[in-house]
């Protein structure tokens, strides 16, 4: 989303890469994938504040950029029947009540105070390894794209 909100001017003369910034907001819900210990979960996303994008030439670029060749967008449509829209977005809202993380594992040092068997103190440096909760990253671009969700 930062990548196509910003757009990006290209390098060099020829402006080579050059990409067109869009003024758009998005609805975002993470969901737990099935097969979640391959992929780990993935994000349903409404977006709104342009006609079209793109798919070949914008978003699929992106796309493989962002997941390092590794993964292709499966699925985008336009909805344009109201009745359509109220599906998704109460598909889209089912995940606000569900408060699912994902955990990793993180080293921390921390200085521990001990006393040797002649009573002297210093400081040692203890390595512990903590279970810590992942959040989803969400720098955003805060000037033209607005995304909301959990």
């Amino acid at each position: 989303m930062q990548a196509l909100s910003r757009g990006s001017k290209g390098r060099g003369r020829g402006r080579i890469g050059a990409r067109p910034a869009y003024p758009v907001e998005c609805f975002a819900v993470r969901e737990r994938h099935a097969n979640f210990a391959e992929n780990g979960f993935h994000w349903h996303l409404l977006i709104k504040g342009v006609d079209s994008i793109p798919y070949k030439e914008v978003i699929q670029p992106l796309w493989r950029s962002a997941r390092h060749g590794i993964a292709e967008i499966g699925h985008i449509e336009r909805f344009r029947n109201p009745r359509a829209i109220g599906y998704v977005t109460k598909y889209l809202t089912k995940a606000l009540t569900t408060s699912e993380k994902g955990t990793r594992q993180v080293k921390r040092e921390r200085k521990v105070l001990m006393q040797d068997e002649e009573g002297h103190s210093e400081y040692i440096t203890e390595t512990v390894v903590e279970q810590a909760t992942v959040k989803p990253n969400r720098k955003l671009s805060k000037k033209r794209t607005r995304c909301y969700g959990s």
